[in-house]
């Protein structure tokens, strides 16, 4: 789809892979904000890592002042790959979000906290509360403190081949669905953390200026540290 010439606000670079039909959850909690876009406007790009025989994305009917561009490489590029082929076609912007499509805002002021946060000259990037439907717990701060050597010399080990990667991943799920959900706790101050969830990273414009990009070597592997 053609998009503007006038440059966002925001960005939302949204990476699928597989099926599409969770897709309508995220553009409808864009519909359901409570905002004016058209004086605070968002392009969505929505990178399709599928193949040609993939599911094809949604089309939607976005608020006035919302943008939406879909690139199809051909090819599944990985999380931060598509990323940043995204950004080579679309300069980031104030702010710039990546993030899974298997998501939804639940505040419908999301975009209007965010259009009035003040964000300090060393900031780069804001993990917000994302809570799990399968835990009912905040994934939020992914790693508080930078992980050990041993620590990752551990997972170097678990995922440096299919099998031992499945086994680790079947029991860090299995650990995940046991756990009792929470109730929703009050809200935590902001804090320095090491990592964000990689499932929504917000980066502000502070991250790029510094000459950070989306470049990545590994593929589909510890994007967030």
């Amino acid at each position: 789809m053609p998009g503007t010439s006038e440059k966002p606000q925001l960005i939302h670079f949204c990476v699928l892979y597989g099926d599409s039909k969770h897709l309508l959850k995220l553009f409808e909690s864009y519909a359901k904000q409570d905002f004016d876009f058209t004086q605070w406007k968002v392009k969505i790009v929505l990178i399709n890592n599928n193949n040609e025989n993939g599911s094809k994305p949604p089309e939607f009917q976005f608020p006035a002042g919302v943008e939406y561009v879909v690139l199809n490489p051909g090819k599944n590029l990985g999380y931060f790959g598509a990323a940043q082929m995204a950004l080579q076609q679309f300069p980031h912007s104030q702010w710039t979000i990546v993030s899974n499509t298997d998501l939804e805002f639940a505040s419908p002021n999301f975009f209007t906290v965010l259009k009035d946060f003040k964000a300090a000259p060393d900031l780069g990037v804001v993990a917000p509360e994302i809570i799990s439907d399968l835990t009912g717990r905040d994934q939020n701060p992914y790693m508080k403190e930078r992980p050990s050597g041993r620590k990752m010399r551990f997972l170097k080990y678990m995922f440096s081949t299919d099998l031992s990667n499945v086994i680790y991943q079947r029991l860090s799920a299995s650990k995940k669905t046991f756990r009792t959900p929470t109730k929703k706790a009050a809200a935590r101050l902001a804090e320095i953390i090491y990592a964000p969830h990689g499932s929504f990273l917000l980066f502000h414009q502070n991250y790029f200026v510094k000459g950070l990009d989306f470049e990545h070597a590994p593929f589909l592997f510890g994007e967030e540290i």
